[in-house]
């Protein structure tokens, strides 16, 4: 377990990776961050494969006690049908804002739990996020909750827009066709693509028979950030959006000047962006 304890800046954890833990224990957490009035900003890290394997017992990948917190980019998955597992709980009636952008949250189903929340006051804002695979998606929840352009199991009926229920299809869940988990296999959460998809384990990009109703399916005013040629213009949904390892769209032979939004075609879309960002600049004064 990762514990952060900080009262006065902002704690930064980036491509950090927590798996393949098990123990023994009431409670156990990936992370639990601890904070009176900073925050913490997260960005592509992974609490994966993680087991709590006391009876009755819970395994948590992010506690979040404190005032605010960033989340962007990161996949949450652990437990198995046997144990309960809360991907993330948020305890604290002190909680300002909590913001999860381009997330992947994924439970082996029974009583695991998406999101448990404790507290009174405050904001839960999640944005181009898949939430599949748990028995309960939220539970005990008291914060004021907008879900946008997210894959949610189960459907999502409060705030928000732009939002589905249907089967992301990962490369692999690491599930059974009867739910039950697949020891031995290893999971891969990104999104299959007859264009082209990132294989996390052989380090190269493969093509599928089918296509990821998540692709291309986030915010249409999201920047696409460091997809690659090919993406489709458009940011896709989950931990992978928004990076060099989104799904893509597009067969493309070749780069083209003035694509700005790498789909393959230079079209008023590209100008649009370049007109909207005209003279702006980013050169900082040495």
């Amino acid at each position: 377990m990762v514990v952060l304890s900080e009262s006065s800046s902002v704690v930064t954890m980036k491509d950090c990776r927590i798996a393949e833990n098990s123990a023994h224990a009431s409670s156990l957490y990936g992370v639990w961050a601890d904070f009176d009035s900073a925050g913490l900003y997260m960005e592509g890290c992974e609490i994966v494969s993680n087991i709590n394997m006391k009876d009755y017992a819970t395994f948590k990948s992010l506690r979040l006690t404190g005032d605010k917190a960033e989340i962007e980019n990161c996949l949450f998955a652990n437990g198995c049908e046997s144990y309960y597992y809360e991907a993330v709980i948020i305890l604290d009636d002190e909680v300002s804002s909590v913001d999860f952008s381009n997330c992947t949250f994924f439970g082996s189903g029974g009583e695991t739990i998406a999101l448990y929340t404790w507290g009174n006051a405050g904001n839960l804002n999640i944005r181009n996020s898949i939430i599949r695979g748990y028995g309960v998606l939220m539970q005990n929840n008291n914060l004021d909750v907008s879900v946008d352009y997210s894959n949610v199991q189960g459907g999502w009926e409060g705030a928000g827009v732009g939002n589905i229920d249907v089967d992301p299809l990962f490369a692999e869940d690491g599930l059974g066709e009867g739910g039950e988990v697949l020891y031995g296999v290893v999971p891969d959460f990104h999104l299959m693509s007859s264009a082209g998809r990132y294989d996390a384990l052989a380090g190269m990009w493969v093509r599928d028979d089918v296509d990821s109703p998540c692709i291309d399916a986030g915010d249409p005013l999201a920047w696409i950030g460091d997809e690659p040629l090919g993406c489709g213009g458009r940011i896709n949904m989950g931990a992978y959006g928004g990076t060099a390892e989104a799904s893509l769209t597009d067969k493309c032979s070749e780069a083209i000047i003035g694509d700005v939004n790498r789909d393959c075609v230079v079209d008023i879309v590209d100008f649009a962006a370049m007109a909207g960002n005209w003279l702006v600049s980013t050169v900082e004064s040495l």
